[in-house]
């Protein structure tokens, strides 16, 4: 099954369970009503009506949002229908009846069918509240997705999805949650790589390099992986084949692969004449392979791996790359569960390109405060030390001095 294909069966599958608890509240409710309006035959004619609801939602073309949150009610509706139904079959009588009846005063019985209406109210709204938020979540997701996506070159599957968003919550929502995003954009950069790889002349290894490259920003994986082979095979010297063996893999999921690929580009790295290279290009490549490799140890959970290949990077890293290192290593390690040090080193990314990571690492700190074992230890140390630095950095501090 592909991506797509289970993030939306997930979406699908958590609207069905959001209708749980409205089930079991029609089931109580018609159940411990004698009345014969409470019957499950009346409550089936709600749940056409929300049939109907789904039907109108595909004929008007409206988002899969709207599907979805109609969808959790009437799954609810209907199942509390065949509970109702293979009950009423299985004793032989209406569903009424199978609560021995209980003379009650009216005050208590005034006092039931509030408490009833009241837990089907509760229930009807978290089926409709819980398949938004998740809605709302996915389409977050996705659009972080997108973002590092482009980054990446990787226009093919930035526009599946940007069209994903368009599906689940309308083109409105995809403007607003990708501003600087467009539609128009993407198609005309896919056609620009697509004319491009054509014309790339692969009659030297750099041809060939920069063919693999195009390559996986189409997310055209067979082709890159064959051509990689070729290029592997008749320069087994060449880091840069490794690298892009790793982007591969690392697109692909493949995780040891991709680790193994970015280590051997490391060594290689290591044992090649750099006379055309400079020292800050040669720092920066390791930087990056390093950061490929911990990425990679990362998504495999080999977390020990992934701390020492961040700190290598961190070490490699010129200036310019630093504060983006110690941003990732902060996120790695938040997911760790290691809270002093990713607070350590989000407010690291922050001193050294405030402009960059001040706002995402603020956000950080808040996670890690409020979300994470030893929170209370977090704020006024670090919040302490941001105020001192920023105290140093005024413009009246400076004046002083």
């Amino acid at each position: 099954m592909t991506a797509a294909g289970s993030d939306e069966l997930s979406l699908y599958l958590w609207s069905l369970l959001a209708g749980l608890p409205l089930a079991y509240a029609l089931v109580v409710a018609v159940v411990g009503r004698p009345e014969s309006q409470y019957r499950w035959k009346r409550l089936s004619y709600v749940g056409c009506g929300a049939l109907l609801g789904l039907v109108l939602n595909v004929l008007l073309g409206l988002p899969q949002s709207w599907f979805l949150i109609v969808l959790g009610p009437t799954a609810g509706c209907w199942l509390a229908v065949a509970i109702l139904w293979v009950r009423s079959r299985s004793v032989g009588s209406n569903p009424s009846d199978l609560r021995p009846l209980v003379a009650k005063s009216k005050a208590s019985s005034i006092q039931g069918a509030f408490s009833e209406r009241l837990s089907i109210l509760i229930a009807l709204v978290l089926a409709v509240v819980l398949p938004w938020q998740m809605t709302a979540q996915r389409v977050r997701t996705w659009a972080d997705l997108a973002i590092t996506r482009m980054h990446e070159g990787r226009f093919v599957a930035a526009y599946d999805l940007l069209d994903r968003i368009d599906q689940l919550s309308g083109p409105k929502t995809a403007a607003t949650v990708l501003p600087d995003m467009s539609r128009k954009q993407l198609e005309t950069q896919i056609r620009q790589m697509i004319q491009s790889v054509g014309g790339v002349e692969i009659t030297e290894v750099e041809g060939q390099l920069q063919k693999v490259r195009l390559l996986l920003g189409l997310d055209e994986f067979e082709l890159a992986e064959e051509l990689l082979a070729k290029i592997l095979r008749d320069h087994p010297e060449s880091f840069e084949a490794f690298e892009l063996a790793g982007l591969m893999y690392q697109f692909q999921d493949r995780w040891s692969l991709s680790e193994t690929s970015f280590l051997r580009a490391v060594e290689l790295v290591r044992q090649r004449d750099v006379r055309g290279e400079s020292g800050h290009q040669r720092v920066a490549i390791d930087a990056r392979l390093w950061s490929g490799a911990a990425y990679a140890a990362r998504k495999r959970g080999a977390y020990d791996r992934a701390e020492n290949c961040y700190l290598k990077a961190l070490e490699a890293a010129p200036g310019s790359d630093k504060a983006r290192i110690h941003y990732v290593f902060a996120q790695f390690l938040e997911e760790s569960q290691q809270a002093l040090k990713a607070a350590e080193h989000a407010r690291q990314a922050a001193l050294l390109e405030p402009a960059l990571y001040q706002v995402s690492a603020q956000e950080l700190l808040l996670r890690l405060r409020t979300a994470h074992l030893g929170c209370f230890l977090l704020p006024r140390r670090l919040a302490g030390e941001q105020a001192a630095t920023e105290k140093k950095m005024s413009p009246a501090a400076m004046k002083d001095d």
